[in-house]
């Protein structure tokens, strides 16, 4: 299952940075990654288990080797991919 990996952060100069800190704090908490998880997104912290339907999908639950492809490598593929596309179904 291809993905990206994604971020959280605050902003520089943000309105409130205590409470930026704070809301960062609680979605990468527990309580917060379960809120996630029952939204059906695949929790971060390890303490929460993904929904039962997902696990089959997730590389360390189901028992399967996780490969991590640096951004360069991936644009390659894709620009590569694409020209494939073009070349076969355009």
């Amino acid at each position: 299952m291809p993905s990206t990996v994604a971020s959280i952060m605050i902003p520089k100069g943000t309105k409130h940075p205590y409470a930026a800190m704070l809301f960062v704090d609680y979605v990468l908490s527990a309580e917060g990654q379960t809120v996630l998880r029952d939204a059906q997104y695949f929790p971060v912290n390890t303490d929460v288990q993904p929904l039962k339907a997902l696990q089959p999908v997730s590389p360390r639950l189901a028992g399967l080797k996780e490969t991590f492809i640096d951004d360069e490598t991936l644009y390659a593929t894709h620009t590569k991919g694409r020209r494939l596309l073009k070349k076969h179904f355009s």
